[in-house]
């Protein structure tokens, strides 16, 4: 029997333990879902998670003591704990009145002393199985094997009478079950026995949950003991753990609780989270968010004590105990999910990427042209590279012929570079090239040991570090084109599907590349060979015309378009019998055209004679024609080609063979027949001249090649498939070796079969052509020289730079040996030598100048001079003009001259160029043209020079002036500014002997008009009163004149001090109130708050300026007038007028007051007038304002003191507005 000392819930007998195994087991699985989710296992974590929240929430239910409630509370009567019972048991009924009103459980009432039920409510029948009448003739021993009474008598032994005490028991029902109850007793004392009352609680329910949660716990245990999940306890604040299951020892690598518990978990990480942040900051901060908020979800990185890391999934949740609150770490091992994912997303990132370099691979092949062949693989091999992570990727070229890889392009990441040329010879790697062929890519993971990659290892894969290798065959049907490499340098690398997926794909479009660029040379190589096709077609001596189907002309060559004279471009589109009009020889009956026969027949049409061309023009020819169908690649005839030839001559021949045997005999053009070997068979006179013999018979039989040099053109007219015909400039060279040039046509003359008989060529001695062409060549760049010379003399602005340029210049424009240029001098008759360049073959310059300067001025020279015009000697000493002269210019070597006069545009000769040359006949009449056109531009230079040097010498007569005239200006500005200095300081001291008398008068006027001396009159005290004004008037002028003198001789100083402007302006508008009212004139102020600040500036010539303004503005106002007082501070000058903006600093603050009136205003010509001292723009003695003049140019002799300005705006009629600027703070103010 257990005794209970106090009245606590029936719950608190529960196991704390039980309750802490439950939520550690909750958490634990909770805690799992979680890291499934965040693993992306949804499904499975959705199960467990509403498993989880189900365990939670029982875990809460027991914490708050609701899965086992407590027994109903008893409802006591006071009496019976007040030992008031006795008196009360007296009243039977009131006795059971009490018991079943008060007490929901079972009541007895026992005597003490014959154990002997007396009294039980209907309660105790329902407990017990028996009937109330049974109850009362039972003992106590009957309800229970032992004696309850004697028990609770023992018990109260121990304690007072009218204790409650509490037992736990079982009691024997009528059935024979054994009820457990919990038995609430009371003694009471009467005499002659005591009673005890007791009430019995059927504790089944809660002995059968008490054994439910015996399972439960059991249950909890056993999952808390065997959860592979870390599941442990931390108590507040220390943070240490307090408790741990197996498997969070195990996890943390301890040897036992005692190694784990009391350790802070940041003792058991290193010092730095892989998020970067400390452990003890993390833990801490988690642990208190689970402490305040219920739940903190977090991932953990520990360390065991052999060093190894661990990452965790941990969930903290807050467990509330009857005694304290921990807090719950549910810990489960990651690593392994981390590993995973890590390996996820390095796989998708590696797909991603391959992807996107496949992408532009794709790209960068589709634009792939036969120019970008080299960097388009480049770029190829780059971007593979680092689309594996490879540090090397390399593309080899198949050499099948000699059994070899060539490197087309190796990029290397690092030092991110590109090389080629390398090579892979079969007979050294044999095991290699067998593996490739025999496979579509060899993947090496540990290529120094792999067998098919091993050969390489000494010579190539030690040398650079290469540990790995991927080679991918590259082809094209079955075609190999080579081999793609990728191989990786450090660690060995395990290739990956994907990775030989992506590499293959490469390998596709390497061989993609390779497909287009070597399409684009096919294409590139069939463009060319059509258009020499169409060159030899347009250039053909016979006429072509080529049809469509319909024997509409689409194309003529130049032989058609002669023959038929029709332009191709008006024949196109046309029918063919419109423009090729054929009749019969004889008959002169229209004949089928060709190209009809050939579509209807669909076979070509034998050359055919006997037929009469008719030209657009009319003439007729007689032609020999023939056609071929066009086919396409299904065979179907697209259109025909009529080759057709004037044969007129032909014909002519055949009646005048003998005749026109002669003819070609006698032609000048070189005419030649050979076989199709070579061999000359036939050539006439001229065709034997041209290659150095006398007659045909040296020539006959010699081969062609001999005398035509070997062109590949011309080779291939004597290929196996022999062109139809050809035509070219070929280089041929003479019986003596002598070169010549010739313009050559061969064609093919085929037998009656269409077979190739002989060759007929005609050869055209081009060589004089050549040279003439090469001359004006010549000509030309001569030309180009001119043109650069000119421009460049031209532009020279000193005399020398023309002397030392002019001679070097016409040297290079006529290639001649030696030149000099003498100029003539201001009498007209002596010379001198300017300039020379140049020198003659084995003579010094020295030698030179002596033969140049010695015959100055030479006869040449003078001769040109004489005629004003050039002197040309083509062969120096052969018809001497001079010569004296000549026979020492050709002992010196010269064997031309040419000497051209230098002319301005006056028609004065300035000098004469003179030109060497050690060559005969050098000087052509062109030359001679470009050399006069020359010394004009020489001219033009000199006069440019004469011109600017003219201008420099006035330039500098004209500053010497200047400077002259701005001396005597400087000293007449220092004299005035000495005199009116003078003047001020006359002036400063006649107003001060002035104002000192003037004071006297004053205080005289004053004394009178106070009558100190006796009473005056009205009219005695209206005079003093005009002294007065006088006086005050006369010192005001007096003290105007006495400022403007200090102003003028710089004695003017300003005292500076900070005041506020808005009290000055108030101030002196007050001043003017008076006078104002009397005049009926309003006056209005207005100062913007920003410029209601302290002014650091002299505040009495400040107030001297506002008032001499505002003395004006009233003056000028006439009645019903207004006058108007503003203040603003502003840093943007824009708004201010230009006066203002030309006198003060941008980027400085001023306070601006304007003074503004309705008056007479200022016509705009008045206006320059004003701020003038003693200016007044009405000056007449009868004026109506009267002034002195002064007060304006005191203002703005004040206002440029502070650094501002003063201006006015106004117009005529409708008055003025004064207005001036001053700085906010001065430069030497206290800021």
């Amino acid at each position: 029997m257990t005794i209970f000392d106090n009245s606590a819930d029936t719950d608190q007998g529960l196991s704390r333990a039980i309750k802490k195994r439950i939520a550690l087991s909750a958490s634990g699985i909770a805690a799992f879902a979680s890291a499934l989710m965040l693993l992306n296992w949804a499904g499975t974590a959705l199960l467990i998670s509403i498993s989880a929240s189900a365990l939670v929430g029982a875990m809460f239910i027991l914490a708050l003591g609701r899965l086992w409630p407590s027994p109903a509370p008893h409802k006591h009567h006071p009496a019976l704990d007040s030992g008031r019972y006795p008196a009360l048991c007296q009243d039977s009924e009131m006795r059971h009145a009490l018991i079943f009103s008060e007490y929901a459980d079972a009541m007895f009432v026992m005597d003490t002393t014959s154990r002997q039920i007396i009294d039980c409510n209907k309660k105790a029948e329902a407990l017990t199985g028996y009937s109330r009448d049974e109850l009362l003739k039972m003992s106590a021993p009957q309800l229970h094997p032992q004696d309850i009474v004697a028990e609770v008598m023992a018990e109260f032994q121990k304690h007072i009478v009218g204790q409650t005490t509490k037992s736990e028991t079982f009691i024997q029902t009528k059935d024979g079950r054994r009820v457990p109850v919990l038995i609430k007793s009371s003694l009471f004392r009467r005499h002659p026995s005591n009673w005890i009352i007791g009430v019995f609680t059927d504790l089944s329910a809660q002995k059968a949950k008490e054994r439910e949660l015996h399972i439960t716990e059991e249950k909890y245990r056993r999952l808390y003991e065997s959860s592979q999940d870390a599941i442990a306890t931390l108590s507040p604040p220390s943070w240490r753990f307090t408790d741990a299951n197996p498997a969070a020892i195990k996890l943390f690598g301890a040897a036992g609780a005692p190694q784990f518990i009391n350790q802070n978990p940041w003792n058991l990480s290193p010092e730095i989270q892989p998020d970067g942040t400390p452990s003890d900051q993390k833990a801490k901060a988690m642990l208190e968010t689970a402490l305040t908020t219920g739940f903190a979800s977090f991932e953990w990185e520990h360390v065991r004590p052999d060093g190894s890391r661990w990452q965790a999934l941990v969930s903290l949740a807050r467990l509330e105990l009857a005694d304290r609150v921990e807090v719950l770490s549910t810990m489960r091992d990651i690593t392994a999910l981390k590993q995973e994912e890590a390996r996820k997303n390095s796989y998708t990132s590696r797909i991603e990427r391959q992807k996107e370099a496949l992408s532009a691979v794709s790209d960068i092949t589709a634009s792939a042209t036969l120019k970008d062949r080299e960097s388009t693989i480049k770029h190829i091999t780059e971007l593979a590279s680092k689309a594996l992570s490879v540090q090397r990727a390399s593309l080899w070229l198949s050499d099948m012929q000699a059994g070899k890889l060539v490197c087309c392009d190796l990029y290397e990441a690092s030092p991110n570079r590109h090389s080629s040329g390398e090579t892979i010879e079969m007979k050294h790697y044999p095991r290699y090239f067998e593996s490739m062929n025999a496979s579509a890519y060899i993947n090496a993971d540990d290529a120094n040991t792999d067998p098919r990659t091993s050969e390489f290892s000494k010579d190539y894969l030690v040398p650079n570090g290469i540990t790995s290798m991927l080679d991918i065959r590259v082809k094209i049907g079955g075609a190999q084109l080579g081999v793609a490499c990728f191989e990786h340098v450090g660690p060995s690398h395990a290739w990956q599907p994907d990775e030989v997926q992506f590499a293959s794909a490469v390998a596709a479009q390497f061989a993609h590349t390779l497909a287009r660029i070597e399409r684009a040379q096919a294409e590139e190589a069939l463009f060319h060979e059509k258009e020499r096709l169409l060159t030899t077609l347009r250039s053909i001596g016979d006429g072509v015309i080529v049809t469509d189907a319909q024997c509409r002309i689409v194309m003529m060559n130049r032989e058609a378009e002669h023959l038929t004279a029709w332009p191709e471009n008006a024949a196109k589109m046309r029918p063919l019998a419109e423009v090729f009009n054929i009749i019969d020889e004889k008959t002169l009956v229209n004949c089928e055209n060709p190209a009809e026969k050939a579509i209807r027949t669909g076979g070509v049409i034998s050359l055919s004679n006997h037929t009469i061309l008719i030209a657009r023009d009319g003439a007729r020819r007689a032609i020999a024609d023939s056609g071929a169908p066009i086919r396409n690649e299904r065979g179907e005839i697209i259109g025909v080609v009529l080759v057709f030839r004037d044969v007129t001559e032909a014909y002519a021949m055949r009646d005048r063979l003998l005749r026109n045997v002669r003819a070609v005999e006698s032609s000048i053009s070189g005419i030649f027949l050979f076989d199709m070997k070579g061999a000359i068979t036939y050539a006439n006179k001229a065709f034997a001249e041209m290659c150095g013999y006398s007659g045909a018979a040296e020539v006959t039989g010699k081969h062609v090649l001999q005398f035509l040099a070997a062109e590949t053109a011309l080779e291939t007219v004597l290929g196996e498939h022999p062109a139809d015909a050809w035509i070219g400039e070929v280089l041929g060279y003479a019986k003596n070796s002598k070169p010549f040039h010739a313009h050559v046509s061969i064609s093919v003359v085929k037998d009656e079969d269409a077979r190739p008989a002989y060759m007929m060529g005609s050869a055209v001695d081009i060589t004089r052509q050549k040279s003439n062409a090469d001359k004006l060549f010549s000509q030309n760049m001569q030309l180009l020289e001119l043109n650069h010379a000119s421009n460049a003399i031209v532009k020279m602005t000193r005399r020398q730079d023309v002397y030392d340029n002019v001679c070097a210049y016409a040297a290079a424009i006529g290639g001649v040996d030696f030149v000099w240029m003498d100029m003539l001098h201001e009498d007209g008759r002596t010379f001198s030598s300017a300039c020379n360049a140049g020198k003659l073959p084995n003579q010094t310059p020295e030698a030179c100048a002596r033969f140049h300067e010695d015959n100055l001025p030479s006869p040449p020279t003078a001769a040109a001079l004489n005629t004003k015009n050039h002197v040309l000697l083509p062969e120096v000493g052969q018809e001497p003009q001079f010569p004296e002269w000549e026979k020492r210019a050709r002992n010196m070597g010269v064997q031309s001259a040419l000497v051209v006069t230098i002319t301005f545009k006056n028609g004065q000769v300035a000098g004469v160029l003179t030109l060497l040359s050690c060559s005969p006949r050098h000087f052509t009449l062109q030359q001679t043209e470009i050399f006069e056109i020359y010394c004009n531009q020489i001219a033009t230079a000199l006069e440019n020079v004469t011109l600017l040097e003219s201008l420099e010498r006035r330039i500098d007569e004209r500053t010497k002036e200047l400077r002259l005239r701005q001396a005597e200006a400087e000293q007449a500005r220092k004299t005035a500014e000495a005199a009116n200095t003078a003047k001020s300081a006359f002036l400063a001291n006649m107003s001060h002997e002035l104002r000192t008398p003037l004071n006297v008068v004053i205080s005289s006027t004053d004394i009178l008009k106070e009558q100190m001396f006796g009473p005056l009159n009205e009219k005695q005290i209206q005079y003093a009163t005009y002294i007065k004004q006088s006086a005050h008037h006369l010192l005001s002028l007096i003290n105007d004149i006495l400022d403007l003198a200090k102003v003028e001789s710089g004695k003017m100083e300003l005292s500076f001090s900070k005041f506020h402007l808005k009290n000055l302006l108030e101030e002196s508008l007050r001043l003017f109130g008076e006078q104002c009212a009397k005049a009926h004139i309003s006056m209005d102020l207005d100062i913007d708050s920003e410029a209601d600040i302290a002014l650091f500036a002299d505040q009495r010539k400040i107030r001297q300026i506002v008032f001499n303004l505002l003395s004006n503005a009233v003056k000028f106002s006439a009645s019903g007038g207004k006058v108007a007082v503003s203040a603003r501070k502003t840093a943007d000058l824009s708004r201010l007028s230009d006066t203002a903006r030309s006198k003060l600093a941008h980027g400085n603050e001023y306070i601006v007051v304007s003074v503004s009136d309705r008056g007479v205003g200022i016509k705009p010509e008045d206006v320059r007038k004003l701020f003038q001292p003693f200016m007044q723009l009405d000056a007449s003695n009868d004026r109506e304002y009267q002034g002195t003049g002064l007060g304006l140019s005191l203002c703005r002799k004040f206002v440029e003191m502070h650094n501002g300005a003063i201006w006015v705006e106004s117009e005529f009629g409708k008055g003025s507005i004064f207005s001036f600027a001053i700085p906010v703070w001065q430069q030497d103010s206290p800021q």
